[in-house]
């Protein structure tokens, strides 16, 4: 698939979450990607009906409200449209399990994400500069690396838990023990 391998795993890996997926990243939408053929992949979506059938799956979002600084306003408006789509999508297959955020970067700015990190379980973690968005896993060129935390406790990985815990701690202003 080339360019759609970050969709294959993130489709895969959504599709067997139990019950935590940390979510960051710069872009965020529910578009199809492929041609409508047998090759249609749909990751995100994966994440929704993941959240609808796994009850005890809950979601933690952090994306930027600001897109691009210096954007034109129709990418600013259809990025925002994209995302409100998404974020309402995922609240309505688990209506109160879905926690969105924008991090600051100070009094009335957001901060400017420019990588992903996608953590499911503490034991499959995507990272690197793919956007959650049908241009940025479909076209866009970009790198990322899928890493899977083998030294568990209690079924989690900790290096991986460890890794959520300084990126939320990092996006929320908080010291990493009160995450």
């Amino acid at each position: 698939r080339g360019l759609q391998e970050s969709a294959v795993a993130l489709a895969a890996a959504f599709a067997r979450a139990e019950d935590l997926v940390y979510l960051e990243s710069p872009a965020l939408d529910l578009l199809t990607i492929g041609d409508g053929g047998d090759d249609v992949l749909r990751p995100m979506q994966a994440l929704a009906d993941r959240l609808s059938t796994q009850k005890a799956l809950h979601a933690v979002i952090c994306v930027p409200v600001d897109g691009f600084v210096g954007a034109p306003k129709d990418f600013i408006r259809v990025r925002a449209d994209a995302l409100k789509a998404a974020l309402s999508a995922l609240d309505g297959a688990a209506p109160g399990r879905i926690a969105a955020f924008c991090p600051s970067a100070g009094a009335g700015r957001s901060l400017r994400l420019a990588t992903t990190t996608v953590i499911v379980d503490d034991v499959f973690a995507l990272t690197g500069s793919t956007p959650l968005s049908r241009r940025g896993l479909s076209f866009d060129s970009s790198l990322s690396a899928t890493l899977f935390d083998e030294v568990t406790a209690r079924g989690r990985g900790q290096a991986l838990a460890q890794l959520r815990r300084a990126l939320l701690a990092a996006r929320l202003g908080l010291a990493q023990t009160l995450v």
